[in-house]
């Protein structure tokens, strides 16, 4: 496992850029060096995104990692920063927090994305009062930082208990990714570069002509069928340039724009 201080895109998106993480596109140059998404089409996306994270419907803590994502990759247009900050210092970020909701929380890999995306939220707009509970962005960033601490430890010496997940795994790729670029703490970048590198050993060590055949945890038929195995962990395991059409479903085949962009290496 290492971090690299610069790495150039190794993922580029070539066809139509749709779904429901079509904003991350943003993250992704096209072999001319333009991103596949134009800057209107990017604040759609991005207003779609804040739609879901401000109505707290389940899974909108992998919406909110999507906008960490281009805000941090300093991609959001002017036009949209407000809208796209507005939801992230709003968002309910815990269970102990005010206000209804319909998300789960306490699943391994929706532990590790809402104290992801607290973290970094906190972290990103530290000075400012989160209006959930009107407690300010370091507070919430050191929340954040201590959930990540204790799910990480328990990830490095235990394993996971969604293993071989071809739906969850990808989710944690992306939170895992995004702290290895972005977070203003080494000891928690390299602590999730430790966790990535054992998430990717599963996968490398259970792949099968480009399947994953063994037990997994958190799996439905479809998802064994499309080989997820050979989706999750192609473009980190090779770490070779690829070209391919833009993911059109509602989820996770955007995990490799994480893995498109980020410090790490296995």
């Amino acid at each position: 496992m290492s971090i690299q201080t610069s790495l150039p895109a190794r993922v580029r998106l070539e066809g139509p850029v749709v779904g429901t993480y079509a904003a991350l596109a943003a993250l992704l140059p096209t072999a001319g060096g333009t991103a596949p998404i134009g800057e209107d089409a990017l604040a759609a996306e991005l207003s779609e995104l804040c739609a879901f994270v401000d109505t707290r419907r389940d899974c909108a803590d992998f919406r909110a990692i999507a906008l960490l994502a281009v805000v941090l990759g300093g991609k959001v247009p002017e036009a949209s920063e407000e809208q796209v900050k507005r939801s992230l210092v709003g968002f309910k970020y815990w269970m102990a927090e005010p206000g209804d909701d319909a998300m789960c929380f306490w699943s391994e890999n929706h532990q590790l994305l809402f104290a992801t995306a607290e973290y970094l939220a906190g972290a990103t707009y530290s000075e400012e009062t989160f209006s959930n509970d009107r407690r300010t962005g370091a507070e919430h960033r050191d929340d954040g930082r201590r959930r990540l601490v204790n799910w990480l430890g328990l990830r490095f010496r235990f394993g996971f208990s969604e293993w071989l997940s071809p739906v969850y795994y990808e989710e944690d790729v992306a939170a895992l990714s995004l702290l290895v670029d972005h977070a203003p703490d080494a000891e928690i970048a390299e602590r999730a570069a430790g966790v990535l590198d054992l998430l990717l050993l599963d996968c490398a060590l259970h792949r099968f002509e480009g399947t994953s055949p063994p037990a997994q945890a958190d799996c439905t038929s479809r998802r064994r069928s499309t080989r997820p195995a050979r989706r999750c962990s192609r473009s980190w395991i090779s770490r070779s340039p690829t070209t391919r059409s833009a993911p059109t479903g509602t989820g996770s085949g955007w995990c490799s724009a994480y893995g498109g962009s980020t410090r790490f290496r296995p």
